[in-house]
Protein backbone atom coordinates (compact mmCIF):
# COMPACT_ATOMS: atom_id res chain seq x y z
CA UNK A 1 0.00 0.00 0.00
CA UNK A 2 3.06 2.35 -0.27
CA UNK A 3 2.25 3.96 -3.08
CA UNK A 4 -1.86 4.38 -2.35
CA UNK A 5 -0.52 5.76 1.58
CA UNK A 6 2.06 8.52 -0.03
CA UNK A 7 3.67 8.13 4.11
CA UNK A 8 6.64 5.93 3.33
CA UNK A 9 7.58 6.31 -0.50
CA UNK A 10 10.80 4.87 -0.66
CA UNK A 11 10.06 1.59 1.38
CA UNK A 12 10.47 -0.44 -1.39
CA UNK A 13 13.82 0.98 -2.64
CA UNK A 14 16.77 -1.13 -0.63
CA UNK A 15 17.89 1.39 2.04
CA UNK A 16 21.43 2.20 0.78
CA UNK A 17 19.63 3.55 -1.90
CA UNK A 18 17.00 5.82 -0.51
CA UNK A 19 20.43 7.50 1.81
CA UNK A 20 22.29 8.15 -1.81
CA UNK A 21 19.14 9.64 -2.78
CA UNK A 22 19.06 12.00 0.15
CA UNK A 23 22.50 13.13 0.27
CA UNK A 24 22.73 14.08 -3.13
CA UNK A 25 18.93 16.19 -2.34
CA UNK A 26 21.13 17.98 0.20
CA UNK A 27 24.02 18.22 -2.11
CA UNK A 28 21.86 20.08 -4.71
CA UNK A 29 19.93 22.45 -1.66
CA UNK A 30 23.23 23.57 -0.31
CA UNK A 31 24.94 23.39 -4.21
CA UNK A 32 25.37 27.57 -3.86
CA UNK A 33 27.24 27.98 -0.47
CA UNK A 34 29.19 24.41 -0.48
CA UNK A 35 30.74 21.97 -2.49
CA UNK A 36 29.89 18.29 -1.58
CA UNK A 37 33.36 17.65 -0.21
CA UNK A 38 31.61 19.96 2.66
CA UNK A 39 28.78 17.47 2.97
CA UNK A 40 28.76 14.71 5.50
CA UNK A 41 27.03 11.36 4.27
CA UNK A 42 23.80 10.56 6.46
CA UNK A 43 24.13 8.33 9.28
CA UNK A 44 21.77 5.78 8.46
CA UNK A 45 20.23 3.13 10.43
CA UNK A 46 21.34 -0.56 11.42
CA UNK A 47 17.44 -1.51 10.85
CA UNK A 48 15.45 0.47 9.53
CA UNK A 49 11.97 -0.50 9.99
CA UNK A 50 9.02 -0.59 12.70
CA UNK A 51 11.07 2.27 14.36
CA UNK A 52 8.07 4.96 14.97
CA UNK A 53 7.42 5.34 18.11
CA UNK A 54 4.43 7.42 17.61
CA UNK A 55 1.52 5.74 15.72
CA UNK A 56 -1.54 7.30 14.86
CA UNK A 57 -4.57 6.04 13.33
CA UNK A 58 -8.49 7.82 12.12
CA UNK A 59 -11.27 6.57 11.97
CA UNK A 60 -14.57 6.65 9.59
CA UNK A 61 -17.36 4.91 8.89
CA UNK A 62 -16.58 2.34 5.78
CA UNK A 63 -19.06 0.67 3.55
CA UNK A 64 -22.39 -0.77 5.30
CA UNK A 65 -22.35 -4.38 6.09
CA UNK A 66 -25.34 -6.41 4.40
CA UNK A 67 -28.14 -7.47 6.08
CA UNK A 68 -28.28 -11.16 7.36
CA UNK A 69 -30.01 -13.72 5.30
CA UNK A 70 -33.74 -14.91 5.56
CA UNK A 71 -34.06 -17.86 7.22
CA UNK A 72 -35.99 -21.09 6.79
CA UNK A 73 -38.22 -22.50 9.09
CA UNK A 74 -38.39 -26.31 10.23
CA UNK A 75 -40.95 -26.81 7.91
CA UNK A 76 -39.47 -25.25 4.59
CA UNK A 77 -41.38 -21.81 5.30
CA UNK A 78 -39.42 -18.67 5.12
CA UNK A 79 -39.10 -17.13 8.14
CA UNK A 80 -38.23 -13.34 8.18
CA UNK A 81 -34.91 -12.26 9.99
CA UNK A 82 -35.35 -9.94 12.92
CA UNK A 83 -35.36 -6.33 11.50
CA UNK A 84 -31.95 -4.42 12.42
CA UNK A 85 -30.26 -1.29 10.65
CA UNK A 86 -27.28 -2.52 8.59
CA UNK A 87 -23.63 -1.91 10.83
CA UNK A 88 -20.98 0.24 8.76
CA UNK A 89 -17.38 -1.33 9.04
CA UNK A 90 -14.73 1.10 9.87
CA UNK A 91 -11.74 2.61 8.40
CA UNK A 92 -8.43 3.16 9.90
CA UNK A 93 -4.89 3.62 8.53
CA UNK A 94 -3.36 6.67 6.40
CA UNK A 95 -4.73 9.24 4.68
CA UNK A 96 -3.67 8.67 1.25
CA UNK A 97 -1.48 11.70 0.29
CA UNK A 98 -3.06 15.48 -0.20
CA UNK A 99 -6.56 14.06 0.53
CA UNK A 100 -8.71 12.87 3.63
CA UNK A 101 -9.50 9.69 1.97
CA UNK A 102 -8.22 6.52 4.58
CA UNK A 103 -5.87 3.92 3.11
CA UNK A 104 -6.99 1.05 5.27
CA UNK A 105 -4.37 -0.83 6.67
CA UNK A 106 -3.65 -3.07 9.33
CA UNK A 107 0.31 -3.49 8.71
CA UNK A 108 3.11 -1.10 8.44
CA UNK A 109 7.22 -1.43 7.57
CA UNK A 110 8.14 1.76 9.97
CA UNK A 111 5.56 2.01 12.93
CA UNK A 112 6.43 -0.11 15.73
CA UNK A 113 4.45 -3.49 15.85
CA UNK A 114 2.91 -3.34 19.18
CA UNK A 115 1.11 0.47 18.38
CA UNK A 116 -0.03 -0.69 15.48
CA UNK A 117 -1.52 -4.04 17.33
CA UNK A 118 -2.97 -1.13 19.70
CA UNK A 119 -4.94 0.36 16.54
CA UNK A 120 -6.28 -2.63 15.55
CA UNK A 121 -7.53 -3.94 18.82
CA UNK A 122 -9.25 -0.31 19.11
CA UNK A 123 -10.75 -0.45 15.96
CA UNK A 124 -12.60 -3.82 16.95
CA UNK A 125 -13.69 -3.26 20.32
CA UNK A 126 -15.25 0.17 18.51
CA UNK A 127 -17.11 -2.30 16.29
CA UNK A 128 -17.35 -4.32 19.43
CA UNK A 129 -19.21 -1.65 21.43
CA UNK A 130 -21.28 -0.21 18.72
CA UNK A 131 -19.16 3.30 19.00
CA UNK A 132 -20.17 5.46 15.57
CA UNK A 133 -16.88 6.17 14.32
CA UNK A 134 -16.43 10.23 13.78
CA UNK A 135 -17.94 11.33 9.84
CA UNK A 136 -15.58 14.28 9.13
CA UNK A 137 -17.58 15.53 6.23
CA UNK A 138 -21.17 15.74 8.46
CA UNK A 139 -19.32 16.53 11.95
CA UNK A 140 -21.00 13.68 13.51
CA UNK A 141 -19.99 10.33 15.04
CA UNK A 142 -18.39 9.50 18.39
CA UNK A 143 -14.45 8.78 17.92
CA UNK A 144 -12.12 10.42 15.85
CA UNK A 145 -8.29 9.20 16.25
CA UNK A 146 -6.48 7.15 18.34
CA UNK A 147 -2.55 8.11 18.85
CA UNK A 148 0.02 5.54 20.72
CA UNK A 149 3.05 6.52 21.72
CA UNK A 150 5.73 3.29 22.84
CA UNK A 151 8.82 4.09 24.85
CA UNK A 152 12.02 3.05 23.19
CA UNK A 153 13.53 2.16 25.89
CA UNK A 154 10.96 1.60 28.64
CA UNK A 155 8.50 -0.01 26.98
CA UNK A 156 5.66 1.73 28.27
CA UNK A 157 2.85 2.86 26.21
CA UNK A 158 0.12 5.87 26.33
CA UNK A 159 -2.86 5.75 24.16
CA UNK A 160 -4.81 8.92 23.25
CA UNK A 161 -8.74 8.56 22.37
CA UNK A 162 -9.62 11.64 20.90
CA UNK A 163 -13.25 11.66 20.84
CA UNK A 164 -16.12 14.10 19.87
CA UNK A 165 -17.64 14.67 22.79
CA UNK A 166 -16.46 14.94 26.52
CA UNK A 167 -19.03 12.07 27.59
CA UNK A 168 -17.89 8.60 26.65
CA UNK A 169 -20.25 5.98 27.82
CA UNK A 170 -19.05 2.91 28.64
CA UNK A 171 -15.52 4.42 29.17
CA UNK A 172 -14.46 1.59 31.78
CA UNK A 173 -15.23 -0.79 30.18
CA UNK A 174 -13.75 -0.09 26.86
CA UNK A 175 -10.63 0.72 28.74
CA UNK A 176 -10.48 -2.62 30.24
CA UNK A 177 -11.41 -4.79 27.29
CA UNK A 178 -8.67 -2.50 25.51
CA UNK A 179 -5.92 -3.30 28.47
CA UNK A 180 -7.25 -7.22 28.48
CA UNK A 181 -6.48 -7.50 24.33
CA UNK A 182 -3.11 -5.13 24.94
CA UNK A 183 -1.84 -5.89 28.57
CA UNK A 184 1.27 -4.02 27.31
CA UNK A 185 -0.28 -0.64 27.70
CA UNK A 186 0.24 1.25 30.68
CA UNK A 187 -2.12 4.52 30.83
CA UNK A 188 -4.80 5.27 28.37
CA UNK A 189 -6.31 9.13 27.87
CA UNK A 190 -9.23 10.67 26.38
CA UNK A 191 -9.07 13.77 24.58
CA UNK A 192 -11.86 15.90 23.23
CA UNK A 193 -12.06 17.92 19.89
CA UNK A 194 -15.85 18.97 19.06
CA UNK A 195 -14.44 21.49 16.86
CA UNK A 196 -14.79 20.68 12.34
CA UNK A 197 -11.02 20.32 11.61
CA UNK A 198 -8.33 18.45 10.63
CA UNK A 199 -5.66 19.46 14.09
CA UNK A 200 -5.79 15.85 15.39
CA UNK A 201 -6.04 17.07 18.96
CA UNK A 202 -8.54 19.33 21.34
CA UNK A 203 -7.40 21.32 24.37
CA UNK A 204 -9.16 19.22 26.92
CA UNK A 205 -8.37 15.84 27.78
CA UNK A 206 -9.05 13.46 31.11
CA UNK A 207 -7.13 10.20 32.16
CA UNK A 208 -8.85 6.99 31.91
CA UNK A 209 -6.29 4.59 32.99
CA UNK A 210 -3.29 4.32 34.55
CA UNK A 211 -0.97 8.08 35.36
CA UNK A 212 -1.84 9.59 31.98
CA UNK A 213 1.85 10.12 30.77
CA UNK A 214 5.21 7.43 30.05
CA UNK A 215 8.74 7.95 31.32
CA UNK A 216 11.11 6.68 28.04
CA UNK A 217 15.11 7.16 28.18
CA UNK A 218 17.03 9.23 26.08
CA UNK A 219 21.00 9.76 25.72
CA UNK A 220 20.82 8.35 29.61
CA UNK A 221 18.59 11.15 30.80
CA UNK A 222 14.83 10.03 31.75
CA UNK A 223 11.77 11.92 30.15
CA UNK A 224 8.44 12.06 31.08
CA UNK A 225 5.85 12.26 27.87
CA UNK A 226 2.21 13.40 27.66
CA UNK A 227 -0.36 12.97 25.00
CA UNK A 228 0.81 16.48 23.41
CA UNK A 229 4.09 16.47 24.02
CA UNK A 230 6.40 16.67 21.28
CA UNK A 231 9.14 13.98 20.99
CA UNK A 232 11.34 12.82 18.14
CA UNK A 233 9.36 9.66 16.90
CA UNK A 234 12.88 7.80 15.32
CA UNK A 235 14.65 7.34 19.17
CA UNK A 236 17.45 5.16 17.79
CA UNK A 237 18.20 8.24 15.40
CA UNK A 238 17.32 10.67 17.88
CA UNK A 239 20.62 9.93 20.02
CA UNK A 240 22.51 9.68 16.68
CA UNK A 241 21.41 13.46 15.72
CA UNK A 242 21.47 14.97 19.38
CA UNK A 243 25.23 13.17 20.21
CA UNK A 244 26.80 14.84 16.38
CA UNK A 245 25.09 18.16 16.92
CA UNK A 246 26.71 18.34 20.31
CA UNK A 247 29.80 17.64 19.10
CA UNK A 248 29.68 19.47 16.28
CA UNK A 249 28.94 22.30 18.37
CA UNK A 250 32.13 22.20 20.26
CA UNK A 251 30.51 23.41 23.60
CA UNK A 252 33.15 24.58 26.39
CA UNK A 253 31.19 24.59 29.40
CA UNK A 254 30.74 28.57 28.99
CA UNK A 255 28.24 28.85 26.28
CA UNK A 256 24.79 30.03 27.10
CA UNK A 257 22.44 27.97 24.47
CA UNK A 258 18.56 28.18 23.11
CA UNK A 259 16.52 25.34 21.99
CA UNK A 260 13.86 26.72 20.17
CA UNK A 261 10.59 24.41 19.68
CA UNK A 262 11.91 22.61 22.59
CA UNK A 263 9.43 20.17 23.21
CA UNK A 264 9.44 18.22 26.69
CA UNK A 265 13.14 19.65 26.89
CA UNK A 266 14.72 16.72 25.32
CA UNK A 267 17.62 18.38 23.24
CA UNK A 268 17.76 21.33 25.88
CA UNK A 269 18.73 18.44 28.95
CA UNK A 270 20.78 16.94 26.85
CA UNK A 271 22.76 20.00 26.10
CA UNK A 272 22.52 21.24 29.23
CA UNK A 273 25.44 18.54 30.21
CA UNK A 274 27.48 21.03 27.83
CA UNK A 275 26.63 23.89 27.93
CA UNK A 276 27.02 26.63 30.61
CA UNK A 277 23.30 27.38 30.37
CA UNK A 278 20.28 26.76 28.17
CA UNK A 279 16.96 28.14 27.92
CA UNK A 280 14.15 26.06 26.10
CA UNK A 281 11.07 28.14 24.61
CA UNK A 282 8.10 26.16 23.70
CA UNK A 283 3.89 27.26 22.87
CA UNK A 284 2.46 24.45 24.32
CA UNK A 285 1.85 24.31 27.54
CA UNK A 286 1.76 20.43 28.67
CA UNK A 287 5.33 20.06 27.20
CA UNK A 288 6.57 23.17 29.39
CA UNK A 289 5.17 21.33 32.31
CA UNK A 290 6.73 17.94 30.70
CA UNK A 291 10.14 19.89 30.52
CA UNK A 292 10.43 21.55 33.60
CA UNK A 293 9.62 17.89 35.39
CA UNK A 294 11.77 16.17 33.20
CA UNK A 295 14.58 18.66 34.17
CA UNK A 296 13.92 18.29 37.60
CA UNK A 297 13.74 14.31 37.30
CA UNK A 298 17.27 14.49 35.94
CA UNK A 299 18.72 16.44 38.57
CA UNK A 300 19.31 19.47 35.88
CA UNK A 301 19.87 22.93 37.27
CA UNK A 302 21.66 24.96 34.52
CA UNK A 303 18.07 25.08 32.47
CA UNK A 304 14.88 27.33 31.97
CA UNK A 305 12.11 26.69 30.19
CA UNK A 306 9.51 29.39 29.40
CA UNK A 307 6.05 29.16 27.11
CA UNK A 308 6.11 31.29 24.30
CA UNK A 309 6.45 31.47 20.77
CA UNK A 310 10.02 30.07 19.95
CA UNK A 311 10.89 32.88 17.49
CA UNK A 312 9.70 35.62 19.64
CA UNK A 313 11.64 33.73 22.41
CA UNK A 314 14.36 33.81 20.55
CA UNK A 315 14.64 37.59 19.81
Amino acid sequence: VARQCGACQHVNEPYQRQLAAKDQRVAELFSQVAGPEALRPILGMDNPYRYRNKVMSPFAPGRPQKAPKQQRGQRGGKRPSRPSAPQCDILCGMYAAGTHRIIDTSECLIENAQAKQVIRAVRSIILKFGIEPYDEDRGTGFMRHAVVRVGHTSGEVLVTLVTNAREFPGAKGFCRELVRRCPFITTVVQNINERQTNVVLGQREQVLYGPGFILDELCGLSFRISSQSFYQVNSVQTEVLYRQAIKLANFTGAEHAIDAYCGTGTISLVMAQQAKHVIGAEIVPPAIEDAWENARKNGVTNVEFICADASKAAA
